[in-house]
């Protein structure tokens, strides 16, 4: 049997223990509080190796909540998740960003999820930083298509947000 998920968030306060696998009853408090944040309660007690992607996902990010964190990185957090998930997860992130006041830097891949989500974007080609600012001023079709060299357009989805849409380049034009 692996870990509890509750097990698993419990980890998230190895940094404020002083000895490793010790729970007190401030980190039951923040435990607990991680748990209902990330919409795990009643997963608690399920083994952490049978939950799905998505769960799997919020399990991770419950547990670094319970390192009560001012500034959250998070590296691809959906890259693996289905889109119902990868949707789900990024409200999950921008909720408990405004409600705990919580920074948050995420890489995220997909240019639409960023216009969505984010409030700020850096966009880097080859390592290097080419644009950054408000995300719809920064994220524009016309980026989007130097940056990776494909062919990119603004259309207007059902709830009026601009989505880009791509196209690869003929052969000849891509350099």
């Amino acid at each position: 049997r692996g870990l509890s998920v509750r097990e698993l968030v419990a980890l998230g306060r190895a940094p404020h223990s002083r000895h490793l696998g010790s729970v007190d009853k401030d980190a039951e408090d923040v435990i607990r509080d991680a748990l209902e944040a990330c919409e795990l309660s009643s997963l608690a007690d399920r083994d952490a190796t049978e939950l799905s992607g998505g769960e799997r996902q919020r399990a991770h990010l419950a547990m670094a909540m319970a390192q009560q964190p001012r500034i959250l990185l998070l590296d691809e957090p959906v890259s693996a998740l289905d889109i119902h998930h990868q949707l789900e997860t990024l409200e999950l992130v921008r909720r408990l960003s405004r409600e705990r006041e919580l920074t948050v830097g995420v890489v995220l891949h997909d240019l639409n999820q960023a216009r969505r989500y984010a409030d700020d974007a850096v966009v880097l080609e080859s390592g290097k930083v080419v644009a950054q600012g408000p995300v719809l001023d920064t994220i524009t079709a016309d980026l989007a298509s130097q940056v990776f060299r494909c062919i990119a357009n603004t259309v207007q989805a059902r709830d009026d947000t601009d989505l880009l849409v791509f196209e690869v380049k003929p052969s000849s034009t891509v350099r």
